[in-house]
């Protein structure tokens, strides 16, 4: 006897169309990476960028002129990390780490384009922070600097920088709050540059 079928038993088809694109996933089929999961993949770049952090103390204790040669080769290597190693293999070590993949919307792999676009805001914000230094550092006397503690240094520096800086460091500060309230707001918990980018951080299963 055929067994009769619940009427009100939820549809198992989905309820849009075919991607045009065959090799994008449909909405039901993508998993995307939550607040805390990201918050996890930060920690794990900071603790891979962690040699960098160890240079920039070195070079700081040495002379604050390192300030003067060190933003084009810090600039590079952010670059190469957030926006190469994006477009080569889907995210940074610390999200792949943990099988996060950023792709764009519709699940395909993410296009260069919005891989620079993702990235653009703290881009900005590290060449302007960068070149304030740099413009401090030009006149900074050498012998006060070299007398001063490790993050008196930086106060020094900040004392003696353009007028705006502290403006750049304001607008970061802002930039990182909306950040976490946009994503904690969408249920796909995209950030800003998410959404400027067309993009989503998915989570592979197996």
């Amino acid at each position: 006897m055929e067994q009769q079928r619940n009427p009100y038993e939820p549809t198992k088809v989905p309820l849009f169309d075919e991607a045009p694109n065959p090799d994008a996933k449909r909405e039901y089929e993508l998993e995307y990476g939550g607040f805390w999961i990201r918050v996890g993949a930060y920690f794990l770049d900071f603790l891979l960028l962690l040699p960098l952090v160890a240079i920039q103390y070195v070079g700081a204790q040495w002379s604050s002129r390192y300030f003067i040669y060190s933003p084009v080769p810090v600039v590079l290597i952010m670059c190469f990390y957030y926006i190469y190693l994006v477009m080569r293999f889907g995210g940074t070590p610390g999200k792949r780490a943990l099988k996060l993949r950023i792709a764009m919307e519709d699940g395909t792999k993410v296009t260069g384009r919005a891989a620079w676009l993702r990235y653009l805001p703290w881009l900005v914000f590290t060449a302007l922070s960068s070149l304030a230094t740099f413009a401090a550092a030009r006149h900074a006397s050498d012998a006060t600097y070299l007398s001063l503690g490790y993050l008196q240094k930086f106060a020094y520096l900040n004392s003696i920088g353009p007028s705006w800086s502290g403006k750049v460091s304001l607008a970061l500060q802002l930039w990182m709050i909306a950040t976490v309230i946009v994503m904690l707001c969408n249920y796909r918990r995209r950030a800003i540059h998410d959404f400027m980018a067309g993009t989503v951080v998915l989570r592979e299963r197996g």
